[in-house]
């Protein structure tokens, strides 16, 4: 068995904390495993998570200063259930950003 320790931070938005209300902190257990778990590692735009108060949508990334933040919002009642990483949303909205006129970076 591997161990690791890294310094994480969950996010919740407003609404989220809204409905989660006063078991935010029993849930963002339950949040993390579901993003660590989620193919792509630590760099995902979209992790749908499904809670007994609703659904949700996170997004993780690592930062510079190798810190885990996820952010935690609503999810709309129609969104896909697929896992979308973040090298993918950047390499879709490079195109129409390069068709704009503006250098995609």
């Amino acid at each position: 068995m591997f161990k690791s320790y890294a310094p994480f931070l969950i996010q919740f938005s407003p609404e989220a904390y809204a409905m989660l209300g006063c078991s935010v902190s029993s849930v963002a257990p339950t949040i993390f495993r579901t993003v660590a778990s989620a193919p792509g590692g630590f760099n995902l735009a979209y992790v749908p998570v499904h809670l007994d108060s609703g659904d949700y949508a996170a997004s993780a990334r690592i930062m510079p200063t190798d810190t885990i933040i996820t952010e935690v919002d609503i999810a709309p009642t129609a969104s896909t259930p697929r896992v979308i990483k973040g090298a993918a949303l950047r390499s879709a909205t490079a195109i129409p950003v390069a068709r704009a006129g503006r250098v995609a970076r």
